[in-house]
């Protein structure tokens, strides 16, 4: 397939190692990503299975891919990507600050808010959390308070106080 996709003229190739029935569950195969590889001249990009920076090098060297796809890692992590880069240059990479996600949350749910009626935001404040807080010391009792509040504001309130008594406001 990576053969006909080339000589009908894509200029690249993508491909996540999973089947239908696996759909996010069980480990991707990396091996066919590497066989895809081996008969094109056409860069082929790999996916699966990247849940860290780490994960993105050894994709790219295990399998020889020209780029790696990174998905759901970045619904928690959004900096991977600089990390990945940082990592690919030679660099130790940082883990975001609490300032970082503190800057990212509040844009997001801003943004939510003002595209959004308050039922949708709402709904959306209450899912996104799970994602953002991921890491953060005492993250989950900030999700469980997110989830009980009866507001949008209510929600970026305690966000900012989360933060403040953290020295990160």
């Amino acid at each position: 397939l990576g053969r006909l996709c080339r000589d009908e003229g894509a200029d690249a190739v993508t491909l996540r190692p999973r089947t239908g029935r696996q759909q996010c569950s069980g480990r991707a195969d990396w091996g066919a990503i590497a066989a895809l590889k081996r008969p094109l001249a056409i860069p082929v990009v790999g996916d699966g299975d990247v849940a860290c920076p780490e994960d993105a090098l050894a994709l790219q060297r295990q399998t020889g891919c020209d780029a790696v796809m990174i998905g759901r890692a970045s619904l928690t992590n959004p900096w991977i990507f600089r990390q990945v880069a940082g990592l690919m240059a030679g660099r130790a990479y940082k883990e975001p600050s609490l300032a970082e996600r503190h800057t990212l949350m509040l844009a997001h749910f801003g943004e939510v808010i003002r595209r959004e009626d308050e039922s949708t935001a709402l709904h959306k404040l209450r899912r996104f959390p799970g994602w953002y807080t991921h890491g953060l010391p005492e993250g989950r009792q900030l999700r469980c308070r997110l989830s009980e509040l009866q507001s949008a504001d209510d929600v970026l309130d305690a966000v900012e106080e989360y933060f403040a008594t953290r020295g990160a406001a």
